[in-house]
């Protein structure tokens, strides 16, 4: 029996329009009141936008945020799990982001900085709800307890980055994508992996007891501590593959079927 069910929000509970059905908002309510299961949102959003989406769907969990940088309670603000980039490494990676004109967001204490605001701001911005604060130079920061970094740059332009950011950063960050045009980068020990299994340890879970969805490569560690996995129909092909089950996708409601047929036994 599960006791607790981890979701992705982007391209998972969220449709490409970013909206979240009715009926999908009813499952997890059922789900959270009528089988006493927990629901963690399990997110590369930073905490103040994903806990937006928590409020609209009634779930009370800690968050997990930034990839896992982040584990904090929403009810009263504890932090059970925290990483953040080491001033080298946030140093390095701005260096690079200016030598080769790429946008770049740094998170810090839950702040979205941006060096200016522009189009990709903007639409960043209104896609995660996410208020930004222009700083015009970055090293301000470095001293800073940064938990996220993000490229935002065209997919193969990130494959590059990721290339030539490696060699250095390799053991001291964690490099993933969201989505095709988002790089970001944590501290080496970030996973929404790591971090469920923090979660699970306050809360004194075990593994087989977690179900988890997702859709994108930062799902790929999620999947590893969880034990029983689905990938949304959307997914990239390399979670399809390590998953159980593979559910609609986010825009035929996939969460919600997946929920109720392994959850609410609903067609068994």
């Amino acid at each position: 029996m599960y006791k607790v069910v981890v979701l992705d929000i982007d391209d998972t509970l969220l449709s490409d329009s970013g909206q979240i059905s009715d009926e999908t908002k009813d499952v997890i309510q059922q789900i959270i009141h009528r089988n006493k299961i927990t629901v963690v949102l399990a997110t590369g959003r930073m905490f103040v936008s994903a806990q937006k989406i928590a409020a609209e769907l009634g779930v009370e969990a800690p968050i997990i945020a930034y990839q896992g940088a982040l584990v904090k309670s929403q009810s009263d603000g504890r932090v059970l799990y925290e990483r953040v980039v080491d001033p080298a490494s946030v140093k390095s990676i701005i260096e690079y982001a200016e030598s080769k004109h790429f946008h770049l967001h740094i998170y810090s204490k839950d702040v979205l900085y941006v060096k200016e605001e522009n189009d990709k701001v903007r639409r960043y911005s209104d896609m995660h709800g996410a208020p930004y604060t222009v700083i015009p130079d970055f090293y301000e920061l470095i001293e800073s307890p940064v938990s996220k970094m993000l490229l935002f740059e065209e997919p193969e332009t990130l494959d590059q980055a990721i290339r030539e950011l490696l060699p250095t950063l390799k053991e001291s960050c964690y490099l993933t994508k969201s989505k095709p045009f988002f790089l970001e980068i944590l501290h080496r020990e970030v996973n929404k992996g790591e971090a469920l299994r923090m979660f699970l340890k306050d809360q004194q879970c075990s593994q087989s007891e977690v179900l988890a969805i997702g859709d994108s490569w930062n799902d790929k560690e999620l999947f590893k501590a969880a034990g029983f996995t689905i990938a949304m129909g959307n997914a990239i092909e390399e979670l399809k593959e390590a998953a159980d089950y593979v559910t609609s996708t986010n825009n035929d409601d996939g969460v919600r079927k997946a929920l109720e047929k392994f959850i609410l036994n609903v067609g068994k």
